[in-house]
């Protein structure tokens, strides 16, 4: 199995040294232990970065052209106004995300230290960067 070397991690709070084990916002993915989330893809960690659950009818998946498409609810739409920090973090010590069968989830038990953090204006303008299909509904 190919493992990557470096794996990203979206949040709303920025200037973060290491990443905490922490739930995740698919609570209806039926695991929800205490870890550190990531993807192999930039643009999947933004979308997880905004701050939602999938029960609020958010949903993303990564076309066989590596291009994610973000879906949002028009009355979520605000949220993508707000700053947005990516963090790069070692793959190191991380696992393929059972539930994840896209491949590009990971997760590890232990807090993760943060390589490199690029700071975005607003969610908008990481999915802009990073060629997402943003769609409302």
């Amino acid at each position: 199995m190919f493992v990557p070397d470096l794996l990203y991690h979206g949040s709303r709070t920025a200037n973060i040294k290491a990443l905490e084990p922490r739930g995740f916002s698919k609570p209806t993915a039926g695991r929800n232990i205490p870890a550190v989330y990531a993807s192999s893809i930039p643009a999947v960690g933004v979308a997880h970065g905004v701050g939602w659950t999938s029960e609020e009818g958010i949903d993303f998946y990564v076309r066989t052209t590596g291009i994610v498409c973000l879906i949002v609810p028009k009355m979520l739409a605000p949220r993508l106004y707000g700053q947005l920090s990516l963090y790069t973090i070692s793959s190191k010590g991380f696992e393929p995300t059972p539930t994840d069968y896209s491949g590009t989830g990971w997760f590890s038990l232990t807090p993760t230290l943060v390589l490199e953090e690029k700071v975005f204006g607003s969610a908008l303008d990481a999915i802009s960067e990073y060629n997402m299909d943003l769609r409302f509904f």
